[in-house]
């Protein structure tokens, strides 16, 4: 009996697919799983690169000896994992090997995993550890708990944080604070992340929830496949529109030259961006196919003065001809992008409408979230439209700072840049002649009539610590808004848009008794969990040749970016003081 029992198990055992514990309790069913693992090829320690190219920045490195998970190859290129860093490491430089192992197959309950209080930082300094909480619990043991960091602007994993656990340890409970020091955390780029959380047991991994995290500085472009297209114009070289620098374009002679772009085998076009040195009045595209034959002509008399211009492309566009007669303008920056990978940072500003419900006079780049604070992305989540007039303009770099802004903050609505000098002077005269009195009302009233707000907000009386150029923009604004309904004034401003009285007109810091409470410090779904003031710290980092002269934690407290009180009515004065639209919804 006993020599027939011994015989069956070592035929059972023999089995593919069949092992038994060492414990020679119940049998245990196994898999083969594959394993790709990399190590440095030489005697010294290897570079992984944030992208496929050797000039890409580093985002760690392996010393000889170390393995990494091999994820996938790009040309001469191996995408890697070690310990959380996604990268890339060059071909020639790694030693790669497969292995099967043999994985233990568990059969029990499916995954039910929760987190309780689930948060993070939701905006950091880079190469500092951002705060991560909450409790994962799940019914049966995890053998992993992990976040994912993925890049929005570059539309890839840049890190993962991961900690690993055997079956037998029956862990249940994990606490996401032992991730704050997690070195994946240090050293992602700046920019706009997702994360996102998961648990994985023994066979499935489940998604807990997700959280927007931005890291502050200064932001590479979204990906696009720009650089892999063949880009030439009649006149001159390209590199000025190409690069990353707003004080370099490509500019227009004469309506004959022509901007020539092809784009790369094997990509399906998305999108076109061109970026002018301001906005241009006039361009014309042509899109072919395959064959050369005309699919589509675009002519764009741009009537609502965007500078950035974005375009949806059809999949079968292989080439691109971009013609302008606008001799007084240029390219600064030239974009193309793959269908379906189109980040959501890339500015597709949306038609101005014929009516506005709040416009936002500010003398400067900046002033409209060093002062507004909450305002724009509050506004903007709740589905307002908001026109932002810009009265002084400035470089090229600035304008994209502002736009960047605005886009942050939520706004759709391209801004007005009127264009008058910025230059601080020591008296309130000297600030009317740079401007001119006559100039400044007809570029204010002709606003306010063209575009028919139903609310309009604007700078402190005072001009908040003194500047003239605040106190001209608030006084003319003020005086604007009171006239612009008289048809006897600028008569061939009213015969062009009508005239237009204001309903109501919000000023910064007046009269701290009819305040508005805007709920600035409130979590909202529309901006991902974040406060609009959270959301406004995030816009304003985009100022970054401003933020090392001003910040909300300076002069958005002292001089208080939430205060707001109505000024002027024809629909009565408010009473909940909750909203800049009451009486009029």
């Amino acid at each position: 009996m006993k020599r027939r029992i011994a015989i069956l198990l070592l035929i059972c055992s023999l089995l593919p697919g069949f092992a038994f514990a060492e414990t020679g309790e119940n049998p245990v069913e196994y898999e083969e799983v594959t394993v790709i693992q990399g190590t440095p090829s030489g005697d010294s320690g290897v570079n992984i690169r944030k992208k496929p190219t050797t000039d890409s920045a580093k985002v760690g490195n392996m010393s000889p000896g170390d393995i990494c998970t091999v994820t996938g190859r790009s040309n001469d290129w191996y995408s890697v994992e070690f310990e959380g860093i996604l990268g890339y490491i060059r071909k020639d430089l790694l030693t790669v090997t497969q292995k099967t192992i043999q994985k233990e197959k568990i059969v029990e309950e499916p995954l039910a995993a929760s987190c309780e209080g689930f948060a993070v930082s939701y905006m950091t300094a880079p190469n500092t550890k951002f705060g991560v909480a909450g409790i994962v619990r799940s019914n049966i043991p995890m053998v992993e708990v992990k976040i994912t960091v993925y890049d929005l602007r570059q539309l890839e994993n840049e890190a993962i944080v991961s900690q690993k656990f055997t079956h037998d340890a029956n862990i249940l409970e994990f606490d996401l604070s032992e991730f704050v020091n997690a070195p994946a955390l240090l050293g992602l780029v700046s920019g706009e992340k997702k994360l996102t959380l998961s648990a994985v047991s023994a066979n499935e991994e489940q998604v807990l929830g997700e959280k927007l995290v931005y890291i502050s500085g200064k932001c590479a472009d979204a990906t696009s496949i720009t650089s892999a297209c063949d880009i030439s114009a009649t006149r001159g070289g390209t590199s000025a529109m190409l690069d990353d620098s707003y004080g370099t374009s490509w500019s227009v002679r004469s309506s004959s030259d022509v901007i020539k772009i092809r784009l790369p085998e094997g990509k399906i076009a998305g999108g076109l961006l061109m970026e002018w040195d301001k906005a241009p009045s006039q361009v014309q595209i042509t899109l072919l196919n395959g064959n050369g034959e005309e699919i589509r002509v675009i002519k764009e008399t741009n009537p609502y003065q965007k500078w950035n211009l974005f375009y949806d492309l059809e999949p079968e566009v292989r080439a691109i001809a971009i013609r302008s007669g606008d001799t007084d303008n240029g390219i600064t920056k030239l974009r193309i992008y793959e269908q379906g990978r189109i980040s959501q940072v890339v500015q597709r500003w949306e038609d101005t409408p014929e009516k506005i419900d709040l416009m936002m006079v500010v003398p400067h780049m900046n002033d409209e979230t060093l002062y507004y604070s909450g305002v724009l992305p509050k506004l903007s989540a709740q589905g307002y439209n908001v026109l932002v007039v810009y009265m002084t303009g400035d470089n090229r770099n600035k304008h994209a700072e502002a736009l960047d802004c605005l886009w942050t903050a939520g706004v759709r609505i391209h801004p007005i840049f009127v264009g008058f000098m910025d230059y601080k002077v020591d008296s309130y005269a000297k600030a009317e002649w740079l401007w001119g009195k006559e100039n400044t009302y007809r570029a204010i009233i002709g606003l306010i009539r063209k575009y028919k707000p139903n609310v309009v907000l604007t700078q402190d009386w005072n001009g908040e610590y003194g500047h003239n150029q605040h106190i001209m923009t608030s006084r003319y604004t003020v005086k604007s808004v009171e006239v612009a309904g008289d048809e006897n004034v600028f008569p061939d401003i009213a015969e062009q848009y009508g005239v237009w009285d204001v309903p109501k007109l919000y000023l910064h810091l007046w009269d701290e008794s009819k305040r508005l409470d805007l709920h600035f410090d409130q979590p909202m779904e529309e901006l991902g969990g974040r406060t609009p003031m959270q959301m406004a710290f995030i816009a304003f980092d985009k100022h970054q040749s401003q933020i090392k002269r001003y910040s909300l934690l300076g002069d958005g407290v002292t001089y208080d970016c939430t205060w707001f009180s109505l000024y002027r009515s024809t629909v009565g004065e408010d009473v909940a003081r909750d909203s800049f639209f009451e009486h009029l919804e």
